[in-house]
């Protein structure tokens, strides 16, 4: 009896063991199928994933693990993995080493204006101001001095503290010739980061006039800035109606109608922001719903926000601050 159960055990395990061969090469066979462009689709987004989830480490070596596959190849996917490594390394404190990938970019190409300037924003936040100027210099010469790269290398050098070099940047951006639409507009808006509104609306009265895109929603914040909050509005709303409206002029349009004491119609401009893509300004409107929500008593839901908020922005100290306020409602 004993050895007819042994026999039976043994016959098990031979047919379990077979099923288990066949798994396998199943799935050996599935992985041989998939394709190399598949296996890098693959591995770049699971870096993507392990950033998000703030692996740094992992990420590096899923975005390593994809340009290997490329057996040395330089091409356009690689330097978009490439801006994915440098990001991942700087999260992780690796400064060092994302600069050293920047570097690389720009040795494959002089011309990438992009390159520089985030090699620039890297030193500058590690406090290597010359490094980080002519790296901001030499991004403004390849981008054929581009009006949003002066506002954006300006945006990076005030949130350092560099104010006078933020505004001598904004000043050269002023001296380029063009009478373009997009050059009223690229002035206008300089001059609004300027704090010059008046100067600002000049410019972009004219770019609106010459239809530039988007020229109405910095004329009403131009407008904002000069009291004018009513025409700001107006300038708005029919922009809103007629336009698919940038988040920009979303959370503009919701701060001007909590101005107004309008709140239900601001948290409907913040939430139509919030669910455009790709999303620009998402603290600036989440900022701003939770205003409104305060503003209209619905201190439950503003204070579920805020708490949603402060996972996503925990360095935010006057959001902090506006927390405590609403644990008291």
């Amino acid at each position: 009896m004993g050895v007819k159960k042994q026999k039976t055990t043994a016959k098990q395990a031979i047919i379990g063991g077979y099923f288990l061969c066949l798994l396998l090469l199943c799935l050996c066979l599935a992985g041989c199928g998939e394709s190399r462009e598949e296996k890098i689709a693959r591995y770049k987004q699971a870096g993507i994933e392990a950033m998000d989830a703030q692996d740094y480490k992992t990420a590096v070596q899923q975005f390593d693990a994809a340009m290997q596959l490329y057996g040395g190849r330089v091409n356009e996917e690689v330097v978009d993995l490439c801006y994915y490594k440098a990001a991942a390394l700087f999260d992780s404190g690796e400064a060092g080493q994302a600069a050293d990938v920047y570097s690389a970019l720009i040795a494959y190409d002089k011309s990438n204006a992009a390159a520089f300037f985030l090699r620039g924003s890297l030193y500058l936040d590690e406090g290597e101001k010359d490094k980080a100027l002519a790296d901001y210099e030499n991004a403004l010469q390849q981008s054929d001095g581009d009006y949003e790269m002066y506002l954006r290398i300006a945006g990076h050098l005030t949130g350092s503290g560099q104010e006078s070099d933020a505004r001598r940047i904004l000043e050269q951006g002023l001296d380029r010739k063009d009478d373009s639409g997009s050059g009223y507009l690229g002035r206008g808006r300089i001059y609004l980061a300027l704090g010059e509104a008046d100067k600002a609306a000049a410019q972009l009265e004219t770019a609106a006039e010459k239809k530039e895109r988007d020229a109405d929603v910095y004329l009403a914040q131009a407008y904002e800035a000069l009291g004018e909050s009513e025409k700001a509005s107006q300038l708005l709303l029919a922009y809103a109606k007629d336009e698919d409206p940038s988040g920009e002029a979303l959370a503009m349009l919701g701060r001007i109608e909590t101005e107004n004491g309008n709140y239900e119609q601001a948290l409907a401009f913040y939430r139509q922001g919030l669910e455009k893509e790709p999303l620009t300004n998402e603290q600036e409107l989440r900022r701003g719903e939770i205003i409104a929500l305060e503003y209209a008593g619905r201190f439950a839901e503003a204070k579920e926000k805020m708490e949603e908020y402060i996972k996503m922005y925990p360095s935010d100290a006057e959001a902090l601050r506006e927390e405590t306020f609403l644990s008291t409602r």
